[in-house]
């Protein structure tokens, strides 16, 4: 669970997690350190985020799947924000599920063409084939990137 000494935030190891469910809105809140190790420990807070709220199996590998590739861009195209950090945040309304990730910017995200012999570009591909939908808002100190899916009924 996410609630420690009543704060509801617990410490894992990179990120600062906050879990909280008010009134059918159960969410998710992670202040990543922009590394390999933040990202794997934000995606295994989430894990266990998705499992407490009960969502499926399946649903949730493809949540976990959108959050890595958002994630990996974040670090690899973005910047920090100016807490050194990468905003992570997941909701979830009923049986719409939302995450999204705010960083630094450092670019407009978008579809690349496909190609045989590049070793990447293949993550916000991945993220419009898993989503319901996807889009982002950028200003000159931030960009946020998110994606959202349909649930199956719990």
């Amino acid at each position: 669970m996410f609630e420690n000494s009543g704060n509801n935030k617990d410490v894992y190891s990179g990120i600062l997690v906050d879990g909280s469910v008010t009134e059918g809105l159960a969410a998710f809140n992670a202040d990543m350190v922009p590394l390999a190790t933040g990202a794997a420990a934000t995606r295994r807070a989430l894990r266990q985020f998705l499992s407490a709220r009960g969502v499926d199996p399946i649903s949730a590998a493809d949540v976990e799947t959108i959050a890595a590739e958002l994630l990996t861009n974040a670090v690899r195209h973005g910047s920090p924000l100016p807490s050194g950090t990468i905003e992570v945040s997941c909701s979830i309304t009923g049986n719409v599920l939302r995450f999204q990730v705010t960083d630094g910017g450092g670019g407009t995200p978008k579809i690349l063409p496909l190609s045989s012999t590049s070793t990447g570009g293949r993550g916000l591909r991945i993220v419009d084939a898993l989503s319901s939908d996807w889009g982002y808002a950028n200003n000159e100190t931030t960009l946020l990137v998110w994606a959202k899916m349909e649930l199956p009924e719990r």
